[in-house]
Parts: structure tokens; C-alpha cells; sequence
């Protein structure tokens, strides 16, 4: 089927105002690139506060104008003359966070983030465009074919019957399990995660109950907690009290004989200086593991030298995950191992098209916290 020569799609103008644009070129495809009809693009809470900044965002430094979006699901409309197995109609997930072909550790989140290096501001470049758009190029190797059948065909069939809208929970999902794996988190263990009320940190917990382990959910939301609780019943929760030694002897009380083995931070840039954090890394047995992939802007790690060495603790950071994490994630949506949407306790909180982006940006920076996704279906 032949492509459109015009499309409508979202600009981010140099003077940070976004601008509805309809009659943008469609792009063509090229070696190593895939043309996807979007269907449905997340409105990620953190991307839509900077989109909506006033240019003083220290995060978003990308050249202007660009289309604006990352993590969609679509429909393949065209593929480069390199591709072996994709082709024309097939239901994919779009993962943003980009590698250069040349050396995977020049990295990029597609439209969000373009790094601070020469080569990563040059990787950017050549896939600046992102999917607040009726069709998008990306790389070959960001694009995942979904099994349809099976996880959209109806239930009585032995299918899952998800929508559309439901896979868009994927995104979520993928971070944290590519945290639960590079620490080798195993069935049975004891994982805390902090904060765990958040869109990435509620499908943490998801991700670990279907991983085997035990999960103890720590936050400051009562109400938060309540819905964790009530979603995932397994789930130990404990509620924050700011006082470090007592949520330390909470948390620990919470795992009754098995102290934790493991701790997933993910704490928002909101969250820099808070003492949560150290709590929870106290609580972490000795020889645990700690990963850390929030967004503090700490300058050190709030945490007790001597306690980390003679506890022969490891911590590390996880940016993101690695591709096989992703093939991974679908293999277990696909199982039916991990639910979607209201199984696994979110909702659309609202959908809207491209021409109703200020109502969008709105209710996407509303609803930040465990059960709510907003989305873009141009």
C-alpha cells in the first residue's frame, strides 16, 4: 500500500510553543528504518512537563523543530529494502531508548533526551522526529512485532483480549524489569521498591510478583498503597514515615524471617534529598543488591560507607534496560505472566487526538501516580 505524501503531526517550535502541523511530509524508509502508522503514543507524564517548560529545561537541549513523542504502538506502513522479517501490516512496540549501530554505548531517549555528548546530540539527529504523529521513521532494531492473535484475539478463543490502548502499558514494565535483571533477581527472593506508587515503580511491582518474587511496596501515599494492596494482595506495603531509623525497622519487620535480598529505586527528581531511599537501603540484607534508576540529582549516595562494606553490599545504577530485556517483557505479556490494563490495574485515564494536545498535556500531568495512562491515538 502506498504511503501518503502529507501527515498531520506536532512540532516543537524553537520558542518551546507546540503547534499543530497538517501538512508535514511523510517520512519514506530507508536501510535500517521502519515506517509505522501510530495508533496509540503514551503521553509520558515527564516528557509532556518539559515539552510544556518555559526553555529553561536542563533536560531538554535538542535542536528545534522536531516532532515531539516517543513509545507508541503501531502498524507497520513500509519497510526499509534491509528488512528481513518485518513487513507491511504487522502490529509492533516501538521502544525509545535508542543505541547507535556503531557502538551501543552512544545512547538516546528517541525525542525526549539527547545526552550531553557530540555523539549522542548527532544519534539524536538522525531520529529527532518522534511519534506525536499519524506516522513515524525509526530504527529497525527498535521495532518489536507483537503477536496479535494472542494478545488482542478475543478470550473465548483462549486469547487475552486486550486493546490497543492496553499494550501501551508495555513502556512501563520494561524498566523496571531491565533493573530486576541486572541484578539477577531470582523467584523467591524479597525485592523492595521505592516509590512504588509511581507509573514506573506500580509496574515494578507487576513485574516482580510475575517474576516469582516477594514484594515489599514502600511509599508515602496511603492511598497509593491502598490500591497496590488491593491490586496485588501478595504485596507487603509500608508507608513511609520520614524518619529513617523507624522506616528502616519497618521495612524489615515487613519481611518477617527473609530479610530483603534486593532494592529498585525509582524515585522522581521531586524526590532528591529525601531520606526514603536510605531507609530502604538499610533494610537490605548483607551480599543484597541495590539498583538505583530514578531521577535524584544527589551528588552522593545518601548512604553509610561503612554499613555498604562490611555488609559487602552491591550498588549500581540502571539506566534503562538491554534489548533482550524487551524481547523478554513481551514473551512474559504474551504468556499471559504479566497482565495488562485493568488486570494489572490501570486504566486509560483519557485519549485524545493530536488536534486536543493542550487537554492532553493536561490530564497527562495530572495523573502521575499507580493506575492512570494517558494517551495520544492520532
Amino acid at each position: 500500500m502506498a504511503l501518503p505524501t502529507t501527515m498531520k503531526g506536532l512540532v516543537l517550535h524553537e520558542d518551546n510553543t507546540i503547534k499543530l502541523d497538517t501538512a508535514l511530509p511523510v517520512p519514506s524508509p530507508t536501510f535500517g528504518a521502519v515506517i509505522i502508522r501510530v495508533l496509540a503514543a503514551q503521553a509520558n507524564p515527564n516528557l509532556v512537563r518539559m515539552l510544556r517548560s518555559d526553555g529553561n529545561s536542563h533536560a531538554f537541549t535538542q535542536p528545534r523543530p522536531l516532532i515531539a513523542g516517543g513509545y507508541c504502538i503501531g502498524r507497520i506502513a513500509a519497510v526499509g529494502p534491509d528488512a528481513t522479517v518485518l513487513s507491511e501490516g504487522q502490529l509492533v512496540v516501538v521502544d525509545t531508548f535508542v543505541r547507535a549501530r556503531d557502538d551501543p554505548t552512544v545512547q538516546i531517549l528517541w525525542s525526549m533526551h539527547d545526552g550531553s555528548a557530540p555523539e549522542t546530540k548527532k544519534l539524536h539527529l538522525a531520529w529527532r522526529n518522534g511519534s506525536y504523529a499519524e506516522y513515524v521513521r525509526v530504527p529497525m532494531e527498535n521495532t518489536y512485532v507483537l503477536d496479535e492473535k494472542r494478545l488482542c484475539g478475543p478470550v473465548s478463543d483462549g486469547a487475552l483480549g486486550y486493546s490497543i490502548n492496553d499494550i501501551t502499558h508495555f513502556a512501563a514494565l520494561t524498566v523496571p524489569y531491565g533493573g530486576f535483571r541486572s541484578v539477577n533477581l531470582q523467584a523467591g527472593e524479597t525485592v523492595i521498591v521505592s516509590p512504588a506508587t509511581g507509573l514506573f515503580s506500580g509496574a515494578a511491582i507487576a513485574t516482580a510478583v510475575a517474576m516469582g518474587a516477594n514484594v515489599i511496596a514502600v511509599s508515602r501515599s496511603e492511598a497509593g498503597l491502598a490500591k497496590i494492596k488491593a491490586t496485588f494482595p501478595s504485596v507487603t506495603t509500608v508507608q513511609f514515615s520520614g524518619d529513617t531509623a523507624t522506616d528502616t525497622a519497618a521495612i524489615t519487620a515487613a519481611a518477617g524471617s527473609h530479610a530483603p535480598d534486593v532494592f529498585l529505586d525509582l524515585s522522581p527528581p521531586a524526590a532528591t534529598g529525601s531520606t526514603g531511599v536510605t531507609a530502604c537501603m538499610m533494610a537490605v540484607r548483607p551480599y543484597g543488591r541495590i539498583v538505583l534508576m530514578g531521577g535524584r540529582g544527589d551528588a552522593n549516595i545518601p548512604f553509610p560507607w561503612p554499613v555498604l562494606l562490611y555488609r559487602s553490599l552491591t550498588i549500581k545504577g540502571g539506566f534503562m534496560y538491554e534489548r533482550d530485556d524487551v524481547r523478554q517483557v513481551i514473551r512474559l505479556l504474551e504468556g499471559g505472566q504479566v497482565k495488562l490494563g485493568k488486570e494489572n490495574g490501570y486504566e486509560v485515564a483519557g485519549t485524545f487526538k493530536l488536534e486536543e494536545w493542550d487537554e492532553c498535556a493536561e490530564t497527562a500531568v495530572e495523573h502521575t501516580a499507580f493506575g492512570k495512562i494517558v494517551l495520544l491515538t492520532p
